[in-house]
């Protein structure tokens, strides 16, 4: 008798512990190879020269907004029309271009929503940055990996 007493109290606590969990929110998933470079208005492979970082208070909580300079090494996508920042691939070897992307900060218990980058772009390392030229001629990453190690 003192068994099945144990037993059930074993399986109220386990049934409430379940029954009050909290389910666990999914990230955006990342990005595949295809849609990355089917999404990107620009790809170039670069050098990461300099990171700068800010706060930014939002309603939510806080992000963190980056611009990275990035010196090009290649180009190897850019819009056809482009007049913009890449016009061609050799003329900008060894340019610099800002590239911009975000990461939440501080944010309330069970908030949901884009996050930005996974991941921070690493200084002093070569990247390939898959770009979307955006409001006002800004170069943004992808979200939400918009940029893999380059080889």
């Amino acid at each position: 008798m003192v068994w099945i007493m144990i037993l059930i109290g074993i399986f109220v606590v386990l049934v409430s512990l379940f029954a009050t969990a909290t389910p666990v929110q999914a990230a955006i998933p990342p990005l595949n190879s295809t849609d990355s470079h089917a999404d990107a208005t620009h790809i170039i492979i670069g050098t990461v020269k300099t990171i700068s970082q800010q706060e930014v208070s939002t309603e939510e909580g806080n992000n963190y907004e980056f611009v990275a300079t990035v010196e090009i090494i290649q180009v190897e996508k850019q819009p056809l029309h482009s007049a913009d920042l890449i016009e061609t691939a050799d003329r900008h070897l060894g340019d610099t271009v800002e590239v911009h992307y975000w990461q939440t900060g501080k944010r309330p218990f069970g908030w949901t929503g884009p996050q930005g980058q996974n991941a921070k772009l690493p200084p002093n390392t070569q990247v390939r940055l898959f770009l979307r030229l955006g409001v006002n001629d800004r170069l943004s990453l992808l979200e939400p990996n918009g940029w893999e190690i380059y080889e």
